[in-house]
């Protein structure tokens, strides 16, 4: 968090003038100030933003730059300057311009992550695994389709993220402290001049709302949670299964005094960290959703410092997992074809065998494969040790009769790969299934690129285009003087 404060607030800085230069140019517009007062009041903001204070508080911040401003005007200007604005909506409006920035740089790791995920997918479609349910192998898939749930999980926390975009992507500026000023401001032009999509439209919610808020902080937990998931799911098979991954050097460490001791630490601790922000970002989530009605300018500077604080926290631990997906995890798939038919991962089967292949009752077949199963268990035997006479042993018990089966029929019918490819429905493990839905979701993240692209660069635009703005008539000043 060191690392990333002094850059918070410098885009809380530059927001600021930001925000000043287009209320000025604003006022000018409208007639309400003369082009001479606009000229001086932008080239003061301009000096300004050049002078960042140290400090982590939003309204703190935004009074020192009025403060500033005020020390280069004489009094009627800086008076002029303040007309049609307060501290309340210059302080929500440059709070939701830096949300807005951590969310992009939050999607952006997002977007890393899921693009690595599909890329060990497609390189793993044909590698098959043993899942578990509640601890225990409950059937064989693919590598690929167990990381299809991440994928999708990925997806929707983007869809988050760019749902609370919309959210915050409105301006409260020209709603004074609440009730707006008696001078009339076009507060949907300056919405868009300063780059949001609309104003709110309610000056009150414009100012006495911080829900806003509680949603960036919502998307930063929806955006941690499903990488904390997998990496934990991760290191339960690597303390298991230590030949399963081979995990990135950087991410693996030896204790000093304990040579036999070699694990990877540094996901554990990557992990602990997921785990530790996202509960800080639930609990600000909480607390944003708790405030009293109306305007609460010390609860804005509160929560907006820990939003911003926990959001610098989550871009540099996402930046992590993103590496360690695009270079530090690497499938064993050797390891994982040695295992997949194990525990009678592939049993499930044998009933739909004993229906399909010998028309017997669905609940005839069910009891004969539980009673082998039960019995091969009993053996020591695995899936693929099952036998004819097993079968009929079964058989006879169920239906006083053996049927006969042949033992190549029953072991193709068990093998883990058949197992996969019968899986052919919509989202199964099939390899042509999984090739669809890879394809399908690099389609869905190209589109969330594209969906965030255009609002990144509107904002992006606005800032360029308003401080182009404000030094040509800073310009202009300094020539006429």
């Amino acid at each position: 968090m060191a690392d990333h404060q002094p850059q918070l607030n410098l885009r809380q800085w530059d927001a600021i003038a930001h925000v000043l230069t287009g209320h000025g140019l604003a006022m000018g517009r409208e007639g309400m100030l003369g082009g001479d007062v606009v000229s001086t009041l932008l080239a003061a903001i301009d000096r300004v933003r050049d002078q960042p204070i140290e400090s982590e508080d939003l309204i703190e911040a935004v009074r020192a730059f009025d403060a500033r401003i005020d020390s280069q005007l004489s009094a009627d200007v800086a008076a002029a300057g303040r007309t049609a604005r307060s501290i309340v909506d210059v302080s929500a409006a440059v709070g939701r311009l830096v949300v807005l920035s951590d969310l992009s740089a939050i999607d952006r790791h997002l977007a890393r992550c899921a693009a690595a995920v599909i890329g060990i997918a497609r390189s793993n479609i044909p590698v098959l695994m043993p899942v578990t349910m509640d601890g225990f192998v409950s059937q064989p898939t693919s590598v690929a389709h167990w990381l299809g749930a991440l994928i999708e999980q990925i997806g929707r926390a983007r869809d988050v993220v760019l749902s609370t975009w919309d959210a915050v992507d409105r301006s409260p500026m020209g709603a004074g402290a609440m009730a707006a000023s008696g001078f009339s401001v076009d507060r949907a032009r300056l919405a868009r001049d300063l780059g949001f999509n609309v104003a709110v439209e309610s000056t009150f919610d414009a100012v006495a709302s911080l829900d806003w808020l509680g949603q960036a902080a919502n998307a930063i937990d929806a955006a941690l949670g499903p990488l904390l998931r997998f990496g934990n799911e991760v290191f339960t098979w690597f303390r298991i299964e230590p030949d399963a991954f081979r995990i990135g050097d950087w991410l693996m460490e030896t204790a000093s005094g304990i040579p036999q001791w070699s694990g990877p630490y540094g996901l554990v601790r990557l992990n602990g960290e997921l785990e530790h922000v996202a509960f800080q970002a639930h609990v600000l989530a909480h607390e944003a959703s708790s405030v009293t009605y109306g305007p609460q300018l010390a609860t804005l500077a509160r929560i907006a410092r820990g939003v911003h604080a926990i959001a610098g926290e989550a871009i540099e631990l996402l930046r992590q997992f993103a590496h360690f997906l695009e270079d530090g995890l690497i499938v064993n798939a050797g390891y994982f074809a040695n295992r997949a038919g194990r525990s009678f991962s592939t049993s499930s089967d044998l009933a739909d065998f004993l229906i399909l292949e010998e028309h017997l009752a669905p609940g005839e077949a069910e009891q004969i494969a539980t009673l082998t199963i039960s019995r091969a268990r009993d053996q020591g035997l695995e899936a693929a040790g099952i036998t004819v006479d097993l079968i009929d042993g079964a058989a006879m018990m169920v239906i006083g009769r053996e049927l006969k089966v042949e033992f190549e029929a029953i072991s193709r019918y068990l093998a883990p790969r058949r197992f996969i490819e019968r899986r052919s429905v919509l989202g199964a493990p099939s390899p042509a299934t999984m090739r669809t839905f890879l394809t399908h979701r690099a389609q869905d993240e190209a589109e969330r690129d594209a969906r965030l692209s255009e609002r990144r660069k509107r904002v992006q635009m606005a800032v360029l285009e308003m401080r182009t703005a404000g030094e040509s008539m800073a310009t202009e000043l300094r020539e006429s003087v």
